[in-house]
């Protein structure tokens, strides 16, 4: 590896891949929309939180799926790859992410290039007691995911006593495995977009908890609007305001000086 890559250049580098993602999804006629932080950039900042490390995108179920079938053997080009979750055994992540290969990022559990993250926009069924269940299955499943890859350690009488139940969960998830947990979750966060379901409620269940479980009327987004995000034009939801209200309250005001810090702490280099 080469130099170290500072947070500027690593924003550099994602709003290059978003801009070749973009110009594959606009070429193949696919539908996507910037999320989360990376909305919030556009309205508030037009362009990245300055302290943000990381772009988010989410794609209807059919367009992801799509995008996945299109791009998984060659990627976008020679040097934007995609990865597949189903695909990589070595890490956590349940959505694809679209990395450059000329740059890595040293995580915890497996290594990949500077990246985008692309989630996947399910439907959310409608009945609420229906859509608890459906929840605490996935719940579930994350934390069996958690589980099948935590160590045992030795501890004294009296902590493993306390310990027991715990114990014999990462026994039982180590049993069941890694992969078991990670496909299930995988293929249950699409079970209802599967059965072609009318809910009026669409969500991205495979976004980090709390922000997952916000179950979004689909009038949200039925139409797209461009908007700028640094050089380039990006979709985001016509009900983009009731987004980032339902998501951050009032979003225009900045947070203090305090919290104006990236979220990941990537530690990214040039190969």
């Amino acid at each position: 590896m080469n130099s170290r890559i500072t947070l500027q250049e690593l924003q550099m580098v994602e709003v290059n891949v978003l801009n070749e993602f973009i110009k594959f999804c606009d070429d193949n006629d696919l539908k996507y929309f910037v999320v989360y932080g990376t909305l919030l950039g556009t309205i508030r900042h037009n362009g990245i939180i300055p302290w943000d490390d990381d772009i988010d995108v989410c794609m209807p179920r059919y367009d992801y799926q799509r995008f996945i079938e299109l791009t998984e053997k060659n990627g976008l080009n020679d040097f934007i790859k995609i990865d597949n979750p189903l695909h990589n055994t070595h890490s956590s992540s349940l959505i694809v992410r679209v990395y450059d290969n000329r740059t890595v990022i040293t995580e915890i559990d497996f290594e990949i290039g500077v990246f985008i993250d692309i989630h996947p926009l399910d439907v959310f069924p409608e009945n609420i007691m229906i859509r608890k269940l459906w929840f605490g299955w996935i719940w579930v499943h994350k934390k069996g995911l958690i589980l099948s890859r935590a160590k045992l350690r030795s501890s004294s009488i009296i902590k493993f006593c306390l310990k027991l139940i715990f114990l014999s969960l990462i026994i039982v998830a180590k049993i069941m495995g890694f992969k078991y947990f990670k496909n299930m979750i995988i293929h249950s966060a699409q079970y209802y977009s599967s059965k072609n379901c009318s809910s009026k409620y669409l969500g991205i269940i495979l976004a980090d908890w709390p922000l997952g479980k916000f179950a979004l009327n689909r009038v949200y987004f039925e139409k797209r609007m461009l908007k700028i995000f640094e050089c380039l034009n990006v979709s985001v939801p016509s009900g983009y305001k009731k987004l980032l209200n339902l998501w951050y309250g009032k979003y225009m005001i900045l947070p203090t000086e305090e919290e104006q810090k990236p979220k990941h702490g990537f530690v990214a280099f040039w190969r």
